[in-house]
């Protein structure tokens, strides 16, 4: 037993209520006890004591009967995802084997599967390992380039710790991004941009010096580059090469707020050009790991910065002005070093070295 409280006995009859439910032992305890116990007061100032009612009153806990719920990653029909992804499993409660034992990181791999295309597929080698709620499948090898994966967890393998089963199979779909171009930086050439024209859309329009790949991704951002830890602020949108590719010597041309390209398709978020100065910063990858392939600038480039709006950026690591990046701020026309509207009109003929 342990103490829990003290009451000072009076002649007078006093209700006395003790409060156990801050004591996590005592829910759900079937060998719970009160004992009380009475001190023996000096002689002469003692007599009987006596309970003329004692009642313990408990709270019914409402029971679990809802089996565990889950979460895929990457997301049901997500697409582009990387060849290494290694695919998760999340469960909003603690689960167990159907038959009351731990899951462990031998036993998980048993519980999910990995297949190509869809349940009729072929199996995927992998490596599961569960960590709190979490399974993560760990392919054997890379998985393929622009193929559809099949993920699921097996019915009738896992209980919540009430008891509470999933019957039926759980499941999702992904699809893996395409074999991607791998760009230099200044294989692709800024040849015109528009960024102050009444009535007409923000445009710029890039030469490709490579044949560039069916399904390669090329993000554009007008969000700065900055000294900051993640020097590449994120946002901006992606441009989607066709399913025919694009031959080297094309001209893409892209409306960044319409989102509008004469080839390929875009998607994100559209944004507008300033018409007190921007850039067009051009990369693949992603804004945390930007492989930077050009960019443009209306005015000169920052020396530093730490903003990610405005009208001015530093320019991009292993980018080099006027080799495979531009800024305008002494083009001709320019206004106190801002060109906001600009197109190329040198020798359109030769070959990529010249």
């Amino acid at each position: 037993y342990n103490p829990f409280s003290t009451i000072t006995v009076t002649e007078l009859p006093t209700l006395e209520t003790l409060d156990f439910s801050a004591i996590a032992a005592v829910n759900n305890n079937a060998n719970f006890k009160i004992k009380v116990s009475f001190a023996q007061g000096a002689g002469g100032l003692v007599g009987n004591n006596r309970f003329d009612n004692f009642t313990v009153d408990g709270k019914t806990e409402l029971s679990d009967a809802i089996a565990p719920t889950l979460a895929f990653s990457p997301a049901s029909n997500a697409i582009n995802q990387a060849i290494n992804i290694q695919p998760t499993i999340t469960f909003n409660e603690d689960i167990r084997l159907i038959d009351n034992s731990a899951i462990n990181n031998t036993n998980v791999d048993a519980l999910v599967e990995l297949r190509l295309n869809d349940a009729s597929g072929a199996l995927v080698d992998f490596d599961a390992t569960i960590s709190g709620k979490t399974i993560t499948l760990v392919p054997t090898s890379a998985l393929a380039s622009n193929q559809t994966y099949y993920l699921a967890l097996k019915a009738n393998v896992v209980e919540d710790l009430s008891g509470n089963a999933i019957t039926s199979i759980q499941s999702s779909s992904f699809t893996t991004i395409a074999v991607q171009t791998v760009f230099s930086a200044g294989d692709l050439v800024p040849v015109a941009y528009r960024m102050n024209a009444t009535a007409t859309e923000d445009e710029i329009a890039l030469l490709t010096l490579v044949d560039i790949l069916p399904g390669t991704i090329i993000h554009l951002t007008d969000a700065k580059y900055t000294d900051n830890a993640t020097p590449q602020c994120p946002g901006g949108i992606s441009w989607t090469a066709p399913v025919a590719g694009v031959p080297g010597g094309t001209v893409i041309s892209i409306q960044t707020s319409a989102q509008i390209a004469n080839a390929g398709t875009i998607t994100g978020a559209g944004f507008g050009l300033s018409s007190g100065g921007d850039q067009v910063i051009i990369y693949t990858g992603s804004s945390t790991s930007p492989n930077y392939i050009t960019a443009l600038s209306a005015n000169a480039w920052l020396a530093n910065n730490i903003n990610c709006s405005g009208s001015e950026s530093k320019l991009p690591a292993g980018l080099t002005d006027g080799i495979n990046s531009v800024n305008l701020s002494t083009a001709p026309g320019n206004v106190s070093g801002l060109s906001v509207n600009a197109f190329y009109n040198g020798p359109q003929s030769g070959d990529e070295a010249r």
